[in-house]
């Protein structure tokens, strides 16, 4: 019996010590005019391994007025597969309601109608937290143009 609660104990900390909190990129445009904070659901039922959220953000904003917006799987305007993150920009969602915010210097959000990150990963090959890969940034405008930025991303990994 003794030996039976010691395997169990022994299996419940690995379980909880191999499962993630947070697991993601935060990729910065090489130019330094956006950053792109991309996250993955990190419950198993949902699937671990499919974005929940990504985050636009302005480096050079003030403390606090950084964010532009924010896309969620969850209302539908962030679909993802694997290392590529993709969000539609609907102003209608109160966290795209910034519509005036200048993306990458070169964009007003409204303009937009996408933004799509492609990030060197794989979960075959997984980089440890912190450590950094090449990743792409592109702004596609209603009008049919598109801005691509390179990118650098961090592996964002909280256990």
């Amino acid at each position: 019996m003794k030996k039976i609660l010691i395997l169990a104990i022994a299996i419940v900390g690995f379980v909880t010590s191999s499962c993630a909190f947070g697991d993601g990129f935060v990729c910065q445009a090489r130019n330094g005019s956006l950053t792109v904070k991309a996250y993955d659901h990190t419950d198993a039922s949902v699937g671990t391994r499919t974005g929940a959220v990504m985050v636009l953000s302005d480096p050079d904003a003030r403390e606090g007025e950084r964010t532009i917006a924010r896309f969620r799987d969850a209302s539908g305007t962030l679909s993802s597969s694997t290392s590529i993150f993709k969000a539609k920009v609907d102003l209608r969602f109160s966290d795209q309601k910034n519509k005036e915010a200048l993306v990458a210097q070169k964009y007003e959000l409204r303009e937009l109608s996408a933004i799509v990150l492609a990030i060197d990963f794989s979960y075959n090959e997984p980089v440890p937290a912190g450590e950094s890969v090449d990743g792409v940034i592109t702004l596609h405008a209603r009008d049919g143009d598109a801005l691509h930025l390179d990118a650098t991303c961090e592996r964002y990994l909280k256990q």
